[in-house]
């Protein structure tokens, strides 16, 4: 993917990133969202890949929200950076509705530019 965005912007052009941080895809969502009393417990490996666990029974999967997947940090940022983007700027936030927030910064984004 990071491929084909360096090969469909001109030199100087600027690509924005946004991503969930890998380990956020540990915990049950429902647990993380609609629980907030659940014990928070590591149920999952990464990479995260829900429709291969809702093959395996593991979970269920609302049409209406999709399939998640998880990327590791090797792929989302050494991706673009194997492409031949530089990296200009890099991004850590939290949420205060996310219950994952109070052990660490669960949204990544990054600006990067092809050179």
């Amino acid at each position: 993917m990071w491929n084909e965005c360096y090969r469909v912007l001109k030199q100087g052009g600027i690509l924005m990133v946004g991503y969930m941080n890998p380990w956020a895809y540990m915990f049950d969502a429902d647990e993380v969202w609609d629980h907030p009393e659940a014990l928070l417990t590591p149920k999952f490996s990464i990479p995260f890949n829900s429709r291969e666990l809702e093959k395996e029974g593991k979970v269920i999967i609302n049409p209406e929200q999709g399939y998640e997947f998880s990327h590791s940090l090797d792929a989302q940022i050494g991706g673009q950076l194997k492409a031949g983007f530089a990296m200009i700027d890099f991004y850590e936030s939290t949420d205060s509705h996310n219950r994952l927030s109070q052990y660490g910064n669960t949204y990544l984004a990054n600006l990067s530019i092809k050179l």
